[in-house]
């Protein structure tokens, strides 16, 4: 079930994950508060042209790799804000909190599906798994992402590891078909540019 913003929902039962009800982005931390595409700024002309894409291509599904402090979460959260703006019902959450609110149902078929129902979902930190990624959190975890791209559902994946990273983590018959299905409909973004300076 997606919680719409006109629901009343119950305080002592409340739905699994952040719930992005009113463009007030209460679910985000203070720090993606401020951040948003008008804001953000290119070092560099991947950078660049990486952020042009993003900007004409809002719609389209995102799988942001690289390094810490390089703009990936900025970027993510640019896109999130407009959809959310534009009335869509957008989740916002990393891949550890949502995988354990599945807690040990990896096969209860409504946990999982309650993460497919969305317009946007958002995941960050992919690489991260409650157990290690153990095989039920990668079944789980495609299961979601799959089931996303049969329905033409928006996603975002947002990861700190390199591709090479990813897949040592995941392994080559895991990450060649994620590839697969941002590359199709949409993009991975390789944020290799310069990182930030803090």
């Amino acid at each position: 079930m997606v919680y719409k913003p006109d629901e009343d929902v119950d305080e002592n039962n409340p739905p699994r994950g952040k719930i992005t009800a009113y463009p007030d982005f209460s679910d985000l931390t203070a720090e993606q508060q401020p951040m948003a595409l008008d804001n953000y700024k290119c070092k560099s002309g991947h950078q660049q042209d990486s952020y042009n894409w993003i900007n004409k291509n809002l719609d389209k599904d995102m799988f942001f790799l690289g390094r810490t402090a390089t703009g990936k979460t900025h970027l993510a959260t640019g896109v999130y804000k407009k959809q959310v703006i534009k009335g869509k019902h957008c989740l916002y959450i990393t891949n550890y909190e949502m995988l354990m609110n599945c807690g040990a149902e990896y096969f209860n078929i409504d946990i999982r599906n309650f993460y497919t129902d969305f317009d946007l979902l958002a995941i960050e930190e992919t690489e991260k798994f409650p157990q290690t990624q153990k095989q039920s959190e990668l079944d789980t975890f495609f299961y979601i992402i799959n089931k996303r791209y049969a329905n033409h559902k928006q996603t975002i994946l947002i990861s700190n590891y390199t591709w090479d990273e990813l897949i040592e983590k995941i392994g080559k018959e895991n990450a060649e078909p994620l590839n697969r299905r941002f590359a199709d409909r949409g993009m991975v973004i390789e944020c290799n540019w310069e990182a930030w300076e803090k």
